[in-house]
């Protein structure tokens, strides 16, 4: 991945393009003061745009999950045009009224959680993109969260008695083992050979 651009350079001009040539055309409301930045949400979201009265500098601050990389710049640019979008009221319509009309008049299609752009705004978007590039970004892997302690399970074969283990002991049960699946009794039918603790 080589640039002379930031990725928040990329993102800010890329965003001006939108807005001056896909959502200002479709709106009445003026293209509004933003900043774009790229930041590790830490859940779902795909990208936030927060309100002026938010911003110290009376902007609209739009983040874009930095989970996206270079190869989702096509995705970043859907994100972008419905974050853009929210910024154009200051985020008051939501995903109604003003939102969900300009979303459907710039060619953004699905619900509010899902927007994808259609044929035209693919086009358009590709050859926006065209000039732009890559986005100058590694995108940033999330860390796989630990699981809790109901996927460690005693599970019996025999008679179906199922029951969850803490952490703590699933660890401690571990450390004396060499397989993932440990024989032991059942403590409700006292079957042999047919008990597994499943460590996860």
């Amino acid at each position: 991945m080589t640039t002379n651009q930031t990725r928040e350079q990329w993102l800010t001009g890329l965003a001006d393009v939108i807005c001056h040539e896909i959502i200002a055309p479709h709106t009445a409301r003026p293209i509004p003061p933003f900043k774009v930045t790229i930041a590790a949400l830490g859940n779902s979201r795909e990208g936030t745009t927060r309100q002026r009265k938010d911003s110290d500098g009376a902007l609209n601050e739009i983040t874009i999950a930095a989970r996206f990389g270079a190869g989702e710049s096509f995705h970043v640019a859907e994100i972008l045009c419905h974050k853009l979008i929210h910024a154009f009221d200051d985020c008051e319509s939501k995903h109604r009224g003003h939102f969900r009309q300009t979303a459907n008049r710039i060619g953004l299609h699905g619900t509010s959680k899902n927007l994808y752009a259609g044929f035209d705004l693919s086009n358009q978007l590709n050859d926006i993109l065209a000039d732009f590039g890559d986005l100058p970004h590694y995108k940033l892997n999330e860390p796989v969260k630990s699981k809790g302690r109901n996927n460690n399970k005693i599970v019996c074969t025999a008679c179906g008695f199922k029951a969850n283990l803490s952490k703590p002991w699933a660890e401690k049960i571990e450390q004396n083992i060499t397989d993932d699946v440990f024989v032991i009794y059942c403590p409700v039918c006292d079957s042999p050979d047919t008990t597994t603790i499943i460590i996860k």
